[in-house]
């Protein structure tokens, strides 16, 4: 019981460490998390991401587009700009990660509800 208390916090950290800094090019990012867990340099490799969640924010003339699923929220350009997209669709976007202004996105991104 000692050792499940002592490694309890490790082992929450490592589950909640990002796992997308060691992951390869080609493979696809499934989920927000992984999108903005990765550095700078990880984003503009560009890696293949597909993510399913809810449009939280909508506004094609401000350019504002996110999307969230059960780990967290991204930015999201799509391309091109879908015109009828409400707040609370479930979507699936297909896309590639970018560095963004603040945070790692989700860019040149198909939305499909």
């Amino acid at each position: 019981m000692f050792l499940v208390r002592s490694l309890g916090p490790l082992l929450l950290t490592a589950l909640l460490t990002p796992i997308a800094f060691s992951q390869s090019a080609s493979q696809t990012l499934t989920n927000c998390a992984q999108i903005l867990g990765l550095t700078l340099e990880a984003a503009n490799r560009e890696s293949p991401a597909v993510v399913t969640g809810v449009v939280t924010c909508y506004v094609p003339s401000s350019q504002l587009c996110f999307v969230q699923d059960g780990t967290a929220g991204v930015y999201v350009y799509p391309s091109p700009w879908p015109k009828d997209l409400a707040p609370g669709t479930i979507v699936t976007v297909d896309g590639a990660t970018g560095a963004g202004r603040f945070s790692p996105i989700l860019q040149r991104a198909r939305i499909t509800p």
